[in-house]
């Protein structure tokens, strides 16, 4: 069973609003997912930003809501098809 918790931290962590924090209870793992939709020239960039981007938070979250471990989840969406309409 996973609970969405609200990301309030102890520091001052300017990447933290993410659009989905999970924590999965009974592994005790946070699943911290981003998505964005960036211009088709910039999907690679954009993936490594959204992990770079949450570090700091991952790190925090595994330290005050007792984790073991947290993961960054980039989502990232190509928006060619809709071009092509």
């Amino acid at each position: 069973m996973s609970t969405v918790y609200n990301n309030n931290t102890d520091s001052y962590i300017t990447a933290k609003r993410t659009d989905i924090v999970l924590v999965h209870r009974s592994v005790r793992r946070a699943i911290i997912v981003d998505i964005t939709i960036p211009h088709d020239d910039n999907l690679v960039k954009d993936e490594k930003e959204k992990v770079s981007k949450y570090l700091d938070l991952a790190h925090e979250i595994t330290a005050m809501w007792n984790v073991e471990s947290s993961v960054i989840v980039p989502i990232v969406v190509s928006a060619t098809s809709i071009n092509n309409l």
